[in-house]
């Protein structure tokens, strides 16, 4: 078994399914990570044809288990000149928001990678200059990547069935009573102690995953009268695995149609917090940003909300705008 994945599986678990002595390129394998099961891809060297099939077959395992995948790439891998990378960006395609889809580049994305990690939900990389997106996140080195995707894979659910997961190691909250004025210190107000993950940010704000007596939700957290570039695809992935959503605002927010889209079909318990004056009819609870009671208030909301059930009616697509 790769090394990564002796550094990733807890120990005395994980399963080979197909080595990297088939010289495929590949070498797939059921782990186990924080005791959940995941299938995993590592990607090395030349990726040859046999290839297809072993991670087809991967894909359609976790798809029918309802288990993450994840993908490790190395710094050097190629894909054959026989090699069609479509198949492997339907099946991905059929696994968007059923199962999370992550990812780990060692260094600089190779064929394969800059063929497959738009598909993915998180790309993580290790090492070099990359920009930051809503679905990129820059790791000082490979050990920090590692632990950037434990961290990750702690907050989400192993499927699009199940409810937010829930942690009862940092329910108590160890901060002061003072009151926050500000979008992004008040995430810190509310979450339970040292729960905050965040995942990107820049000049508008932030987004993040927290737990909240326990449980996972996700915050956007906006300073200015917009939110963070990349929101959309937020919403979107928390609606898509039943993560509630907080909403921090400090100025009335001016949506753009994809925001406004996500926020209108999110099935999802969404609070708001501080400036809801716009988008009042898309949440179902707010809070003022500097009341006194916000976290007793954010979590009444959220546990009153946790019942909520919402069916969207039923079509084909929707009308997404591009």
């Amino acid at each position: 078994m790769n090394k990564l994945f002796h550094v990733l599986t807890d120990e005395g678990t994980g399963f080979v399914l197909h080595a990297l002595d088939d010289n495929i390129g590949v070498e797939t394998a059921y782990l186990s990570i924080l005791s959940r099961p995941v299938c995993a891809v590592f990607v090395d060297q030349q990726v040859q044809i046999g290839a297809q099939a072993v991670v087809l077959q991967l894909l359609d395992k976790a798809l029918q288990a309802g288990v993450p995948v994840l993908f490790l790439f190395s710094s050097d891998e190629v894909l054959a000149t026989s090699v069609d990378a479509v198949a492997w960006q339907k099946a991905l395609v059929r696994l968007s928001g059923v199962c999370p889809v992550l990812a780990v580049v060692e260094k600089d994305a190779g064929e394969m990678a800059s063929a497959l990690l738009p598909f993915s939900d998180f790309c993580i990389y290790a090492s070099g200059s990359h920009e930051c997106t809503g679905s990129v996140i820059q790791a000082l080195d490979l050990p920090d990547a590692i632990e950037n995707l434990r961290t990750l894979l702690s907050f989400l659910p192993l499927n699009c069935a199940e409810n937010a997961p829930h942690s009862a190691q940092n329910e108590q909250k160890a901060g002061s009573k003072k009151r926050e004025k500000t979008a992004k210190d008040a995430l810190h107000q509310i979450a339970d102690h040292a729960s905050v993950y965040d995942l990107y940010t820049d000049g508008h704000g932030k987004m993040s995953f927290a737990r909240i007596n326990g449980r996972s939700v996700g915050v956007i957290a906006s300073e200015q009268e917009t939110l963070p570039n990349h929101a959309a695809r937020f919403i979107q992935f928390c609606d898509c695995y039943s993560l509630p959503l907080i909403v921090i605002a400090e100025h009335a927010l001016s949506l753009n149609p994809q925001q406004v889209f996500m926020l209108s079909q999110a099935t999802i318990p969404v609070i708001g917090i501080g400036n809801m004056t716009s988008i009042l009819s898309m949440i179902d609870a707010h809070a003022e940003l500097d009341a006194e009671t916000l976290p007793f208030d954010i979590r009444q909301a959220l546990e009153y909300l946790s019942v909520k059930r919402d069916v969207l009616p039923p079509h084909k697509h929707g009308n997404m705008p591009l």
